[in-house]
């Protein structure tokens, strides 16, 4: 995130988050956060133009009013005030922030697993079963093929790596060997 302070991103998306929570807003904002974070990855001018430095603030903002009209009053309220700030990049890691917040207040952990080959609905379900288990959260899966496992699952749940492929099997008998 180039530009952008991530120390300032937690800062808003807390405050963003607070004052969602307290107006029982959490969910709207949620979405229109997981919106803008779309059209961010989607509109590379939208984006652009937001972060650029030449662009007035005027326009900026009538660009906020005009693409996110429909959008709850704290999210422009947010939008407006970065702007302001003139801390427009912080926005992508902010709305990654503020779905962090939601998820740990809904009691939710978003995981990713690595597989060789693509798995069953049942396994899906079997490995998001045993993760919530072993978090006593409600995990949300995400499985993505990738052949360098060679066999097993790659698991990364939070700032945690659970390696139970073939591959990580053979590199620590392979470290094993070489002690």
């Amino acid at each position: 995130m180039s530009g952008a302070d991530p120390r300032a991103a937690s800062r808003y998306a807390s405050a963003l988050f607070a004052a969602a929570q307290k107006t029982g807003q959490a969910d709207v904002v949620g979405e229109d956060m997981a919106a803008l974070a779309g059209i961010w990855r989607s509109t590379p001018a939208m984006s652009a133009l937001l972060t650029s430095p030449t662009v007035s603030s005027e326009r900026k903002h009538s660009l906020v009013d005009t693409v996110f009209g429909d959008a709850c009053h704290l999210t422009r309220s947010l939008l407006h005030l970065l702007i302001a700030k003139r801390r427009e990049a912080v926005l992508p890691q902010l709305q990654l922030d503020f779905g962090r917040l939601a998820d740990e207040a809904n009691g939710v952990v978003r995981a990713e697993a690595s597989v060789a080959f693509p798995i069953s609905e049942q396994e899906t379900a079997m490995l998001t079963a045993a993760l919530s288990l072993r978090t006593g959260k409600s995990v949300e899966l995400t499985v993505r093929v990738d052949p360098a496992v060679i066999g097993g699952v790659t698991v990364r749940l939070q700032d945690t790596v659970l390696d139970g492929s073939v591959r990580g099997a053979l590199e620590r008998a392979r470290e094993s060997l070489l002690r």
